[in-house]
Order: structure tokens, then C-alpha cells, then sequence
């Protein structure tokens, strides 16, 4: 799912997303939007999701145009709202900025932002042990879109 950046397009989103649920479907993927847009769009998406309905949301994550403290407290929002499965992605740099580099505080790679996400899943466990019980009964789970040789731009290798 695209979250609309329009607040006049809300009401037909939902529309939407209520008639993709009378289908029934495992999960629904929520976008965070081209260069690290809309990402407020795309947590609340996700959280009424989670709220509202019975479906897993699947909350994309992109290191493009976040710093790692960024990713860190957008982790920490989607796990205390009940998110257990990401999409963990470099993301595709601004379409302005062809020669863009992540910021030297920034996520590098989708490589570097599983490990992140699975560093703050460790560290609320380790604050709040009943956060480990509740792991035990929704799994963690991340899934990536990746080149298959690697993306030279994200400095990465098929190892």
C-alpha cells in the first residue's frame, strides 16, 4: 500500500484497504514512499493497521534521507505500536540527486539497517524481559529486496 499524501485521498485509501482485507490477505506492505517521503503517512498506515485491523502490516524501512538515530526512534515506534515484520531496504536515492551518499550518521546499506533493527529488538528485550515472552509468540521478521550481484552504489556483494 502507497500511503496517500493527500489528506483528501484518506477516505479513499481506507476504502481501499478495508476492501483488500475482505479478501483476507496474509499481510499487507506499507511503503515508506520514494527517497524516505511520507514516512509519517507511512507509520500512521501502519499503526492503524496494527490497530485497527487483523492484518500483519509489513512496515518498509529505508536508510535514504534517515540518520541512524531516525531509524532507531521509527524501530522503536513501529515495535511499541506491535510491528514484528519490516521491509528492510537501502531505498532508491532522490531523484534530484543522482550522485547522493548516505550522511555520515546515516544507515548505509539494508545490510546495516537489519542489524539495526535486530540491535533495538535486543536491547528492548533486555530493558523489558517481557518483551523476549512476546517475541516468542510473534517472530521478529525481516525481509529485504536485494540485488542479486549486489548493489555497487550500497557497496554490497552477493556474500
Amino acid at each position: 500500500m502507497m500511503p496517500t499524501r493527500r489528506s483528501e485521498l484518506a477516505a479513499p485509501f481506507w476504502e481501499t484497504a478495508a476492501e483488500l482485507l475482505c479478501v483476507r490477505p496474509d499481510f499487507m506492505s506499507v511503503t515508506y514512499g520514494a527517497g524516505g517521503k511520507d514516512r509519517d503517512n507511512a507509520r500512521e498506515v501502519v499503526h492503524r493497521l496494527v490497530r485497527d485491523t487483523p492484518i500483519q502490516p509489513i512496515a518498509h524501512l529505508t536508510c535514504v534521507g534517515n540518520s541512524t538515530a531516525d531509524v532507531v526512534a521509527t524501530v522503536y515506534d513501529y515495535f511499541d505500536c506491535g510491528v514484528r515484520t519490516f521491509l528492510a531496504l537501502r531505498g532508491d536515492p532522490p531523484a534530484d540527486q543522482p550522485d547522493w551518499q548516505p550522511s555520515p550518521d546515516g544507515v548505509r546499506s539494508a545490510t546495516e539497517l537489519i542489524h539495526l533493527i535486530r540491535t533495538v529488538e535486543r536491547r528492548r528485550c533486555d530493558a523489558h524481559p517481557g518483551e523476549m515472552l512476546r517475541g516468542a509468540f510473534k517472530p521478529l521478521t525481516i525481509a529485504v529486496a536485494a540485488f542479486p550481484a549486489g548493489n555497487p552504489a550500497a557497496g554490497t556483494t552477493p556474500d
